[in-house]
């Protein structure tokens, strides 16, 4: 300070609460600020999170996806072992059929350490050094495996078939739709209010495939599709074959009913020429008894019809009783249908008392033309269900192998005609 001069200070009045009004705004600053951070990171964790979880689905989706078609891969190793290994020899195995066996056998390849030991204790075989055996990283899938060859194959009225073809598919399918149990099948008008009998029926499914455009059965020139030209969505008839079993639903008259209690006697896949009786069912097999029996007429009469399908449903539980033997030929079968005590007799001589019930009288028929419609043996379509699972994540492929289509990548014969993957 210099002497002599006197500094004056001047002070400056402050505002009352000033400084508690300037630290409140920067308290709610901070709130909002604090807030905003914590919701881009709570977005940012949730889109991380929603990121994690979809990449982990594409995962297991992709997994899934081939662990199925593993699946479908393993059921042609079995289709090639039975035959060229198994088909060869079955005068000493029987009909044995090792794609029926697919749920056992492939456990090995599509389970855990469990399973695969399990599967090496049946075989008698150590797998645990085996490599491709069991799955790593979790997941799981399944096979099942069924011939269509038993069953009536409604494409075969359709295409180029000839009127012998249609008229054959027509009598197959009256005798199918024949038993009583049926009729109210028949005698109930569809969704639409339209009313089918058995003979409408089998000519809405033949004019459905075949390529004219007149009513099959009929003289007269009258169009097929005027059936479905007054529904309240018109469509046309389709003139081709079905390309699945579901198609039979655009088919007029037919039903849920019709399809829950005759889907498992037909099919639309394999040849026209010949039913494999070791997969037909009762019906089917009653079908071919009354249709080739030596006295046709005596099946309008609703006993002798009833007596043809126990005939057919005792032939299909002698076929569970067997293990897999089988039909070994078509004169057993034969035997069989005429005089079932007398074909039996040995077998039920080996069996417990009690195990068959007594077999119901046999039925004559027309030998050389039942030998000629029937088969026993191997099969030619196969109806094949892969599934798997994988964390949450199901999938699942429907495929239909004919091993007599002919391969265009010059492999010999055997194709998929059928795929879907759901």
């Amino acid at each position: 300070m210099v002497p002599g001069r006197t500094v004056v200070r001047l002070h400056q009045p402050s505002r009352p609460g000033a400084t508690r009004n300037e630290s409140g705004v920067a308290l709610v600053m901070v709130v909002v600020v604090l807030a905003i951070v914590a919701v881009v990171i709570a977005e940012i964790g949730y889109g991380a999170h929603v990121d994690l979880a979809s990449a982990r689905n594409a995962r297991d989706d992709l997994r899934a996806h081939y662990l199925a078609r593993s699946a479908l891969n393993l059921s042609r190793l079995l289709l090639k072992i039975q035959e060229k290994m198994i088909d060869p020899n079955r005068n000493f195995v029987g009909d044995l059929q090792i794609l029926e066996y697919a749920p056992v056998l492939l456990g090995a390849f599509s389970g855990g350490a469990a399973d695969s030991s399990g599967m090496a204790e049946m075989v008698g075989i150590d797998l645990q050094a085996a490599k491709g055996i069991g799955l790593e990283g979790g997941g799981t899938f399944t096979l099942d495996a069924s011939s269509e060859d038993g069953k009536v194959n409604v494409n075969c009225g359709g295409a180029l078939a000839s009127q012998t073809q249609k008229d054959g598919l027509a009598v197959a399918l009256a005798l199918l739709f024949l038993p009583a149990e049926f009729n109210p099948i028949f005698e109930q008008p569809d969704a639409e209010g339209n009313h089918m009998d058995r003979a409408q029926m089998i000519q809405a499914i033949i004019d459905w495939t075949d390529f004219d455009e007149t009513l099959y059965g009929t003289q007269e020139s009258a169009p097929e599709d005027y059936r479905y030209e007054s529904l309240r969505d018109p469509y046309p008839t389709k003139n081709q074959p079905f390309d699945t079993l579901e198609e039979l639903h655009l088919v007029q008259g037919v039903g849920d009913e019709f399809m829950s209690r005759l889907k498992g006697s037909m099919t639309v896949w394999g040849g026209c020429g010949t039913v494999n009786v070791n997969e037909a069912d009762a019906l089917v097999l009653a079908l071919l008894i009354i249709q080739y029996a030596r006295e046709p007429d005596e099946f309008q009469s609703p006993q002798r019809i009833l007596e043809a399908l126990q005939l057919g449903s005792y032939a299909v539980t002698l076929r569970s009783l067997l293990f897999g033997m089988g039909i070994t030929d078509v004169q057993q079968f034969i035997d069989f249908v005429q005089g079932p005590e007398q074909a039996l007799g040995p077998l039920i001589a080996l069996l417990p008392p009690g195990t068959l019930p007594p077999p119901p009288p046999g039925i004559a028929v027309d030998q050389r033309s039942l030998a000629s419609a029937i088969t026993v043996g191997k099969r030619r379509v196969w109806k094949l269900v892969a599934s798997a699972e994988v964390g949450r994540v199901r999938k699942r492929i429907d495929a239909v192998w004919d091993t007599a289509k002919i391969s265009l990548a010059g492999r010999g014969r055997g194709g998929y005609v059928y795929w879907r993957e759901e």
